[in-house]
């Protein structure tokens, strides 16, 4: 192993180009398979194996302000500037060379590849052949929403190659109001409900004037009626809840809601107009899609990155760890601004210094 990472680091440092630095680490890379087992001798060699199995990709054209692609009838290279923003599609116009390039991996070769091997193909399969219906939930297939597809797309279930896909979204930003963004998860049936969904026009949503965050409130409406947490004003913040819980909205009332948005793409786009309060500021283009209207439920948080973050943030506030804390002075003065738990404002010093007293 010490020899490995010895060669390796030599065609790292050694090699200016990048094409000499894959083919030095696919050797590296073939000296530790057993012996008798081959492996691509040089990166263009694999690159061939990967096309032959309908691996590949095809590299599209796309504007640096993500307004478009040059795609079908847009792909001809004698276009040279977007059609939407303006912006060059060319980094080096006399060479020809775009300012960005999107990879796209073509799906159906893909899932093709999956039924190939009998292995992969039972398990692609499992879901209808072999799921336990004894009611315990052990895969999506067990959800109201998988169930609810099903049900609606009757000649669409009875054939167990057909595939329900999950689509997701690294770095997803609910509302564009978040500094930092989430995974999300986009599904023809697989989807988990959001209170802030539920709740749509009616969602509790604020700016802290001096943490600079949004955040939302109203969470205890999903609360079952009679909960101590409900009329609990003291320990929260310093109402009781007496609505009862939202309704789910449907993909029907969504796309009721969206239907007379006007906006563009891309970076630079302007405001857009015909958005309903407090609700959405563009139509997905999943809509297009005959199915998405009925899905039961339409968006999934990664409650895996949640539930850490939300950990981390109670670990580092509990001990105290210095930035990570959130228990800091611009969460006092909230507290103060928002009216609530008036014994841990901020307090004055002789001196004039501010201090956070604890209790």
């Amino acid at each position: 192993m010490e020899h490995m990472l010895k060669k390796s680091n030599k065609f790292l440092v050694q090699s200016r180009r990048t094409l000499e630095v894959k083919d030095g680490l696919i050797i590296v890379e073939s000296d530790a398979l057993p012996e008798g087992e081959k492996f691509p001798p040089s990166f263009y060699e694999s690159k061939k194996l990967v096309k032959g199995l309908g691996l590949n990709y095809k590299k599209i054209h796309a504007c640096p302000n993500d307004c478009m692609l040059f795609r079908k009838e847009f792909a001809n290279k004698d276009i040279n500037n977007y059609l939407i923003c303006g912006a060059s599609r060319w980094k080096n116009s006399i060479k020809k060379i775009p300012a960005k390039v999107l990879r796209h991996f073509p799906l159906k070769p893909r899932l093709q590849r999956l039924f190939v091997s009998s292995k992969t193909s039972k398990l692609m399969r499992w879901h209808y052949e072999e799921r336990n219906r004894d009611g315990v939930p052990r895969h999506p297939a067990y959800t109201e929403a998988w169930k609810a597809f099903e049900t609606r797309h009757l000649e669409f279930a009875k054939d167990s190659c057909n595939v329900l896909l999950g689509l997701a979204s690294d770095g997803f930003n609910s509302f564009g109001m978040m500094r930092s963004h989430m995974v999300l998860y986009q599904d023809g049936a697989l989807m988990v409900n959001l209170h802030v969904l539920a709740a749509n026009i009616s969602t509790q949503s604020k700016r802290l004037k001096h943490g600079k965050k949004f955040y939302f409130m109203g969470h205890r409406r999903f609360l079952k009626q009679g909960h101590k947490y409900r009329n609990n004003a003291k320990s929260l913040d310093g109402t009781k809840e007496l609505r009862t819980t939202p309704s789910p909205i449907s993909g029907s009332q969504v796309l009721k809601q969206v239907r007379g948005i006007k906006f563009t793409l891309g970076q630079l786009r302007e405001k857009a107009s015909g958005v309903m309060k407090n609700t959405w500021k563009k139509k997905i283009i999943f809509f297009n899609l005959p199915y998405w209207e009925y899905n039961l439920v339409h968006h999934n948080l990664d409650m895996m990155h949640i539930e850490k973050n939300v950990c981390d943030n109670l670990i580092y506030t509990l001990l105290g760890l210095g930035k990570k804390t959130k228990d800091n002075l611009e969460a006092r003065l909230d507290l103060k601004e928002m009216n609530i738990k008036p014994s841990l404002w901020p307090k004055k010093r002789a001196s004039g210094r501010t201090y956070l007293c604890y209790t």
